[in-house]
């Protein structure tokens, strides 16, 4: 949906998606801000999801992490934006602590038992220096106003922990439910997308969003 503004009743239509990156290639872990590669996607699924969207003239933000600047970067090409990407540090995933990166194998005995629990009940898992759940929601609910204020069209790559919550934002779903966590399969390069519509004679917001399928599930390369 590319912008426009109607003569007749002054409206901007716009569209936010959020996507995640493409699939990490690491060492098994839990890679939470831990910044690792990607596997190479294939570049043709990509122009087949920009086809018929006209998303031509969106402008491209991304989490810092570089698994997410690179999957930015292959819709920068895509759609031949020439704008340069823009790098949004609230759309980093959480921070998971004493966790994050850590090889499996390396576990001690204490740390296999929150895992088992972030496996089961992930919310409730209590990882030492970890970001709190409930500043995850807040920076993620705060880009997503930053983003809609824009009235711009956007393609925002992130991280499973942000896009998860905002949707429990837009679903009204508690962020601590394991319908949210588990329940949820939220596959790489697959996310939501939020239209709206702006009214600029009396302000009015009106957004509705859906979820997106994975734009690929093949990889130009294996490692």
């Amino acid at each position: 949906m590319s912008n426009s503004e109607s003569d007749t009743n002054n409206i901007t239509e716009y569209s936010i998606y959020l996507i995640r990156h493409a699939k990490p290639s690491c060492m098994p872990c839990i890679y939470g801000r831990t910044d690792v590669d990607i596997f190479t996607p294939n570049t043709d699924d990509f122009k087949n999801f920009a086809a018929g969207r006209n998303l031509e003239n969106f402008r491209i933000c991304s989490s810092p992490l570089t698994r997410c600047r690179k999957t930015a970067e292959i819709f920068r090409q895509v759609i031949g934006s020439g704008n340069e990407i823009e790098i949004i540090s609230d759309l980093q995933e959480i921070y998971l602590g004493e966790l994050d990166g850590l090889p499996f194998g390396d576990y001690t005995k204490r740390q296999k038992k929150i895992l088992k629990t972030a496996m089961t009940r992930p919310a409730y898992a209590k990882i030492k220096g970890a970001e709190p759940i409930s500043k995850l929601r807040h920076r993620a609910c705060r880009v997503l106003e930053d983003l809609i204020n824009r009235r711009q069209n956007v393609i925002a790559v992130t991280h499973c922990g942000v896009i998860k919550m905002i949707f429990s934002f837009l679903m009204g779903v508690n962020m601590k439910s394991n319908r949210l966590w588990l329940d949820w399969d939220l596959n790489y390069l697959s996310g939501i997308v939020i239209n709206c519509q702006y009214s600029l004679r009396d302000g009015v917001l009106k957004k509705n969003f859906a979820v997106l399928e994975p734009i690929s599930v093949s990889y130009a390369q294996t490692e």
